[in-house]
């Protein structure tokens, strides 16, 4: 699974950028980041993702409250999430979406794989509905997402 996320991420990663992981699970992904990256940067809500881990001094493990990313302004290169976003209820998307933008380095990227909504659902609910209703509160269609990202 990481050596795919790497091959798609690859495109976009330099030595001298800072890359923030929004939901890392356990943080495997951030961690072979930090050999091609200057800093990484992983946010979570909980500190015990990285417990027992040896972490190199490249990254940074960011508790946050799932929605606002504590970090300054204009500071990320590139963001990456996968598999988090409709796991938010819609509002706190679009928030968690306002904070992505501010720590935004100008010229810097996000890249935010979700389910297609047409395609699913994609969680449990996809044995009894058409539409996610179990631990996806919100999938969407790319309209959607577009009409998200540039509001």
């Amino acid at each position: 699974v990481v050596a795919q996320r790497m091959e798609l991420l690859s495109h976009f990663l330099r030595p001298d950028q800072t890359f923030l992981e929004i939901g890392p699970g356990d943080c495997t992904l951030s961690l072979e980041i930090t050999k091609h990256v200057k800093k990484v940067y992983a946010a979570d809500v909980s500190i015990q993702i990285t417990s027992g881990l040896d972490l190199p001094e490249n990254f940074e493990l960011i508790i946050s409250d799932g929605i606002h990313i504590p970090l300054p302004e204009n500071s990320i290169d590139l963001v990456y999430s996968h598999q988090l976003m409709e796991h938010l209820h819609p509002e706190d998307a679009f928030a968690q979406l306002q904070s992505v933008c501010k720590v935004l380095a100008p010229g810097g990227m996000y890249v935010c794989i979700t389910p297609n909504r047409l395609a699913g659902p994609h969680d449990t609910s996809a044995y009894f509905d058409n539409v996610a209703t179990g631990w996806h509160l919100k999938e969407y269609t790319v309209f959607e997402l577009y009409k998200l990202f540039r509001a």
